[in-house]
């Protein structure tokens, strides 16, 4: 198991972030505005050629920070710009792959069991048990200290698995050490788990093997000869993919193997011809070959049918209506 950052889905990745703001200081904006840079890079850095433009990264930057505005009143959140700013800073260095990183587990807030909650950065005990609610919106609740038993409905304290029915702290080892996802043992950020031999080693270099088909920051794996490279990035009419060991420069996506400028096609707008994206949802390709119409804050919308419109960014469909990540308050 390798253990790095997730960000292959950039908007789940900032809505995940999207209430890591807890006071009106100008140090507050700042730290959330570092990390949504940092989270940018982060992609950039390790995708494989994003097809993201720099004018969609000023859509996205710009409705993280109403998110982050608008999580700010949220009653006894436990992050504070501290931890964002320590969470942005481990980011920088993360390897590519998967997982997340230590520096960037939420801290426990101050509600107590019982308490109304939107979020689990709320409650004390770190758990928000909104299931089955159709509003978003939950009680704080109770979790299972680390040493006790779990199953069935129990959550363990946060930072912790249920591991053969007992709530146990994962280890993160260095290089030799053991590791068993199975017991709560896995790799420290940068390293994987050798199948074979269960013990964490260094991710492959270049010429090395990847049978996992992941490899060192800034390499990628040759999925035909199962081996490790340093890809050139290349811009727009320039081969990619395939056997070239070219990935596309920010801005472009690869198609049919060669880079192409990407054409970001706004809500309503014509999507059917190759190399367009719908700035928001995706191309009602089934249908009117349209892009589906954007839904501002507040207003109607019908979860699961992209035809009667979608949300905007860091937005989801909560009890029929379009809410900004952040935004909901409830009790």
């Amino acid at each position: 198991m390798t253990r790095t950052l997730s960000a292959s889905a950039l908007l789940f990745a900032l809505g995940a972030l999207g209430s890591a703001c807890s006071s009106n200081s100008d140090s507050t904006s700042e730290a959330c505005s570092s990390y949504v840079k940092a989270l940018r890079a982060y992609n950039e850095r390790c995708s494989s050629g994003s097809s993201l433009s720099g004018d969609r990264w000023i859509q996205l930057e710009a409705r993280y920070k109403l998110a982050c505005d608008a999580s700010l009143a949220l009653p006894g959140t436990g992050i504070d710009s501290q931890f964002v700013g320590k969470c942005s800073d481990a980011m920088k260095g993360a390897a590519c792959g998967s997982s997340a990183l230590p520096e960037c587990t939420t801290p426990a807030g101050k509600l107590a069991d019982g308490a109304a909650c939107s979020s689990s950065e709320q409650c004390q005990s770190t758990y928000c048990d909104s299931a089955g609610s159709a509003t978003g919106c939950g009680t704080c609740g109770k979790t299972v200290a680390i040493g006790g038993a779990c199953g069935g409905g129990d959550r363990c304290v946060r930072g912790s698995n249920c591991v053969g029915g007992t709530c146990t702290a994962p280890t993160y080892g260095a290089v030799g050490a053991a590791c068993d996802a199975t017991k709560a043992l896995y790799c420290a950020n940068g390293l994987s788990c050798d199948g074979a031999s269960k013990t964490c080693k260094a991710l492959p270099g270049v010429g090395e093997p990847c049978p996992s088909f992941i490899c060192a920051t800034g390499l990628t794996c040759d999925f035909t000869a199962k081996t490790c490279f340093a890809p050139s990035k290349v811009g727009a009419g320039q081969p990619c993919g395939g056997t070239t060991k070219n990935v596309c420069d920010a801005g472009l996506t690869c198609k049919s193997n060669v880079c192409a400028i990407v054409t970001w096609v706004k809500p309503g707008g014509d999507c059917s011809a190759a190399g367009t994206q719908c700035e928001h949802g995706s191309c009602l390709t089934t249908t009117t070959k349209l892009c589906p119409k954007l839904i501002p804050d507040g207003g109607a919308c019908t979860s699961g049918k992209p035809e009667d419109g979608v949300c905007d960014d860091l937005a989801s469909c909560v009890n029929g209506k379009c809410l900004l990540s952040g935004s909901n308050r409830c009790g």
